[in-house]
């Protein structure tokens, strides 16, 4: 069987549905709004600790499905950053990997320091804090998807480690419970060997999408408890300065950089990192407006929401879908008619 010919890819996430772009965008919601935050009010330790977090774990996450996306054999199926609902809450699957025999489910870590497995847990060498058991967490999300499938169709799961140099001893134990980011290759490679037709991959993907749960229908992120403080008003794109003026009709300016924005711009960006802090509301016209400042009138901002957000009218009320993510991760190559 062919290696990487035929690679279905799916990131679940925020489907956007905005004027600006319909395609699946790969982002992390929480990340996303810690790194909103962080520039929008002073951190405390605990905050900065969990970006810090989330960024490297968003890493090794990027790392490994880009290196699957060239490993994975002809119509195998791959899913990522899946929250399937379970008794109590969620569980989280970092990626899922769906064969017509076979379905993988891989809990993904990024490691810097250098940790020793120790009865359950992993102990750092440098005094840093013992992580939770990684293997506890991968047997509680093999479960959920056996129940999600109702006991149907085989599932394993590994620990993949994607950090570049090895890290962690886990001194013999565990062996073939978790994989190096080298040893991939022979993974998918021995996995496809031994692979036989039994049910359709697209159909176990749509039980699975059936009944994911979207980020901002459960969780409340660390952090929260900063949003009350964070500045409102449209922020520099270069310096993040909240010292900003009309420049022109259809320009800011910023007063500390000098860096020149085209105003359609830079409203777009702060309505887009105002859905990010408040992920669980749609987009509402008086708070959007209250968060964006009163440089920007009310009729600019209808019509620049008219313009690049889908609208929902229910009787007398109406608003507009949240995408819930970055500009920045959307847009880079969009142009504004007044963009300098």
């Amino acid at each position: 069987m062919g290696m990487g010919l035929l690679v279905s890819i799916l990131i679940v996430g925020e489907i956007l549905s905005t004027r600006l772009t319909r395609r699946i965008v790969m982002q992390n919601l929480a990340l996303s709004f810690m790194e909103v935050l962080a520039e929008r009010v002073t951190l405390d330790n605990q905050a900065r600790a969990n970006l810090k977090a989330l960024e490297k774990g968003k890493q090794g996450e990027d790392a490994f499905r880009e290196r699957v996306k060239e490993l994975l054999p002809e119509g195998w199926l791959m899913l990522c950053d899946l929250k399937l609902p379970t008794s109590a809450s969620y569980c989280q699957i970092d990626a899922l990997v769906i064969a017509p025999h076979c379905v993988y489910v891989f809990e993904v870590k990024n490691y810097q320091a250098k940790y020793q497995y120790d009865e359950g847990r992993l102990a750092s060498q440098s005094g840093l804090s013992p992580i939770r058991d990684p293997f506890g967490q991968i047997q509680r999300a093999v479960t959920v998807v056996k129940d999600a499938l109702s006991y149907q169709i085989p599932v394993t799961g590994r620990v993949v480690y994607m950090q570049e140099y090895d890290t962690v001893d886990f001194q013999g134990q565990r062996s073939g419970e978790y994989l190096k980011r080298w040893q991939l290759q022979d993974f998918f490679e021995k996995e496809a060997e031994m692979a036989m037709y039994r049910f359709d991959p697209e159909s176990v993907r749509s039980v699975l999408l059936v009944q994911q749960i979207q980020d901002y229908h459960c969780i409340n992120y660390q952090g929260l408890s900063l949003r009350p403080q964070a500045r409102t008003g449209i922020l520099c794109e270069g310096c993040l300065s909240g010292a900003v003026r009309r420049n022109s009709r259809v320009h800011i300016a910023c007063e500390r950089c000098g860096k020149l924005e085209a105003l359609e711009r830079a409203v777009v960006r702060t309505i887009y990192d105002y859905g990010v802090l408040y992920y669980q509301d749609e987009l509402k016209i008086q708070p959007v407006h209250a968060f964006v400042g009163q440089d920007v009138n009310l009729h600019t901002l209808r019509t620049i929401l008219k313009k690049h957000f889908v609208v929902h009218n229910h009787n007398k009320s109406s608003y507009y879908e949240n995408p819930r993510t970055r500009f920045t991760y959307l847009a880079k190559d969009y142009r504004f008619k007044y963009d300098v």
